[in-house]
């Protein structure tokens, strides 16, 4: 199917892997919390698609397994990326027994299973292929201008984020005039439903665990 973004290079291959409950989906022992992060929107976003429930497990040895999604990083992967977007790149490899994503850095990681996440089907289903991906940028993001109109409220600004990941961009700008309370200047944004330092804050961590700026 068709991917957003288009990755570099994408080649199908012949079959598709099957989805199913308790599923393994690998991380190494190494792995951070960031990557559990990922792991977990990746399951849950497989669960509302398709109802089928994943195991998020930590393995060194994955061999006996069987059928599994197993996810490692290498630090030197290489890649056509910029030196400072490397960290971003990933492969993913799908055959009817393995999927396989090795990425540059958590980034990467995340970015490879945004991408697996398209390609599952309302059955279960993975089409077989091969994806190699990198940025062509370093930043890649929008500007929301939050001085129109309404005020977002946090959760929807957490949700814009969500959605700046899934399209692999990493810099999300909040252009604010009037919108932002300053505590010892209360006069500014009064009546105006504004954003404050602690919301703002609290968004900037948010964001930051999801690769986002």
């Amino acid at each position: 199917p068709p991917l957003l973004p288009e990755p570099r290079c994408a080649r199908p291959l012949p079959g598709r892997f099957r989805l199913r409950r308790d599923l393994p989906l690998v991380m190494r022992p190494s792995s951070d919390a960031a990557s559990f992060r990922s792991c977990v929107a990746f399951r849950d976003g497989v669960e509302a698609r398709c109802g089928i429930h994943l195991a998020i497990e930590s393995h060194r040895q994955t061999q006996s397994l069987g059928a599994r999604i197993e996810l490692s990083i290498e630090e030197k992967l290489a890649t056509a990326a910029p030196e400072q977007a490397r960290h971003e790149a990933y492969r993913l490899r799908v055959t009817e027994d393995l999927v396989e994503i090795v990425a540059g850095g958590g980034a990467g990681l995340r970015y490879g299973l945004e991408t697996l996440a398209q390609l599952v089907d309302a059955q279960g289903r993975i089409p077989a292929c091969e994806i190699e991906d990198a940025p062509l940028f370093e930043l890649r993001g929008i500007m929301l201008d939050v001085s129109r109109g309404k005020v977002p409220r946090r959760e929807t600004l957490e949700q814009i984020v969500d959605l700046c990941v899934s399209l692999k961009l990493n810099l999300l700008m909040l252009y604010t005039e009037h919108t932002f309370r300053f505590r010892r200047h209360p006069q500014i944004g009064a009546g105006a439903s504004p954003l404050d330092a602690e919301t703002l804050l609290a968004l900037d961590e948010y964001a930051a665990s999801r690769f986002v700026q």
